[in-house]
């Protein structure tokens, strides 16, 4: 091994905006992923001497293609957890389009401009470009959505379970922008769910959030420590280090408001009346407590499938919600080492500590904390600042527990 590790250091391999090589003006540099959205985002900040930027003329939805690697490329390291020495670091890619261009004077020089470059995805403009008009009968609405993300967004889409069909007769989506179109489907889904569709590092995907808990596992293992450079096994660790790990609590609501929210969706009282038969089609009479979603539902049988009717579904999405809404929640800063091999809707290990006086902390402080386990990455952001800072690379991201 030539030298420490250093966890964070990081390097633009390249960076092409419109035809240009501007890699070496690179100053920093900022990727988002999240399950909300099914495009990436990204701000890059360009250090300019030589007016390049003003002499390119941009307009929007030039290409910005760019990688960057987690670590320092050909210095072999040792696998914590194998004891295997590996020369493989991560290396991150992908092409966007410039969004909007903002420029300052910047502080480096009188004759220095510094410009914000807002880049998204090409989903973005694929969908403001394109207007659906589709009919679909009598398929599982999974396919429709799929069939609509092929024709006007392009590439595959990988598809988390299935969904019964749409409804007895034909769905329209008329004059509407792809993503509407999709999002009014997506929400007509079952079985009961709430169902996402977002793009990660290995493209586009379409599931429900459940299935995507039960999916996920651990890319990558991230540690908490009390300190740091105690022993020399922390060096060859010191990639996975926990920076910064912020526990999300809901301090509105008594430590037992989880099952409490569980048991009063589940016993809640649903009543769905069909306006085509004049029946009263579905009468739970559990008794729950007050709040979640109306008690009372209207369907029509003779146009909608009574199974894939929203109304069907409600207390379904209600309960999920409250299970989400229950569930650990952390935001986390990692090193961009090993934040580069995770992405959204995938899963990590959070090794995290147990403060001292905890019930399950020995009398040193060690152990770890009831929060430690496996969770779900719902947001990301790469950050990467190529100056002289010491800390250039970090990986933040948002995370629910799963186990």
């Amino acid at each position: 091994m030539s030298g420490l590790p250093q966890p964070t250091k990081t390097r633009i391999r390249s960076l092409i905006l419109n035809g240009v090589d501007l890699t070496e003006f690179v100053n920093r540099l900022s990727v988002y992923e999240t399950i909300k959205k099914p495009y990436h985002t990204a701000k890059l900040t360009i250090i300019d001497n030589n007016n390049l930027l003003e002499n390119m003329g941009l307009v929007g939805e030039e290409t910005c293609s760019f990688a960057f690697d987690g670590g320092e490329i050909g210095n072999p390291r040792l696998d914590p957890i194998t004891g295997e020495e590996t020369s493989t670091f991560g290396l991150y890619e992908n092409t966007l389009k410039v969004l909007s261009v903002h420029g300052n004077k910047s502080k480096q020089g009188l004759r220095s401009m510094q410009y914000d470059i807002h880049l998204i995805g090409q989903e973005f403009f694929s969908d403001k470009e394109n207007l659906v008009q589709r009919e679909f009968k009598g398929i599982p609405g999974t396919a429709a959505i799929s069939q609509i993300h092929s024709e006007y967004i392009g590439g595959g889409l990988n598809i988390h379970g299935s969904s019964t069909t749409i409804g007895k007769e034909s769905y329209r989506v008329q004059s509407k922008h792809p993503f509407t179109g999709i999002n009014e489907i997506r929400q007509r889904l079952v079985p009961e769910g709430n169902w996402v569709y977002f793009k990660n590092r290995d493209g586009h995907h379409l599931a429900p959030l459940s299935a995507l808990y039960a999916e996920a596992g651990n890319d990558e293992t991230f540690i908490q420590k009390a300190t740091w450079g105690a022993n020399w096994f922390d060096v060859v660790e010191a990639q996975r280090a926990i920076i910064v790990a912020v526990a999300d609590v809901d301090d509105q609501k008594p430590g037992s408001a989880a099952s409490g929210a569980r048991a009063s969706t589940k016993g809640q009282k649903q009543s769905i009346f069909d306006l085509a038969t004049k029946k009263m089609v579905k009468d739970g009479m559990k008794g729950g407590k007050l709040g979640g979603m109306p008690n009372m539902h209207m369907i029509d049988s003779k146009n909608n499938d009574e199974a894939s009717d929203p109304s069907a579904k409600t207390i379904g999405e209600n309960l999920f919600r409250s299970q989400v809404q229950d569930t650990a929640s952390m935001s986390v800063k990692v090193p961009i080492q090993s934040g580069i091999n995770v992405t959204v809707g995938r899963g990590c290990y959070l090794s995290l500590m147990a403060p001292i006086g905890d019930l399950t902390s020995p009398p040193d402080g060690g152990g770890e904390s009831r929060l430690a386990g496996t969770y779900m990455i719902a947001d990301l952001c790469h950050e990467l600042f190529l100056d002289d800072r010491q800390q250039n690379g970090t990986t933040t991201f948002q995370a629910y527990r799963v186990s």
